[in-house]
């Protein structure tokens, strides 16, 4: 089930990038590059917490359980699309939120732990 999912938002995020191509593909490629990479797994401990953020974030779309989508208005340029199930288990992954937010963010990998800290 969750390689249908993965597969299911890849082409969604490739259907994404014929109404707006310079967004989307930069999107998909770096996708395709963090997962063709041989990578370190995660520990179990940070997996789950990147995870249980992930599903917490507003930008996360429950039905593809991606970062973000095309296809809902709200989310649409939002996020990177990549696969939330896969992505937290990456050591070197990052959180896009972190990425393109900046350090004001209540959510993303890094803002959830200050938040949590602070609480």
């Amino acid at each position: 089930m969750r390689t249908v999912r993965f597969i299911a938002a890849v082409i969604v995020a490739a259907a994404a990038c014929i109404s707006s191509p310079r967004q989307s593909w930069s999107r998909i490629r770096a996708a395709v590059v963090l997962l063709s990479k041989p990578y370190e797994r995660a520990d179990f401990w940070a997996v789950y917490r990147r995870y249980r953020t992930c599903r917490k974030c507003p930008i996360f779309y429950k039905p593809l359980r991606t970062c973000g989508t095309p296809l809902d208005k709200e989310l649409r340029g939002l996020g990177c699309y990549c696969s939330c199930e896969v992505k937290p288990g990456i050591k070197s992954a990052t959180c896009w939120a972190d990425d393109n937010l900046g350090e004001d963010a209540k959510f993303g990998w890094q803002g959830s732990r200050k938040v949590e800290t602070i609480g």
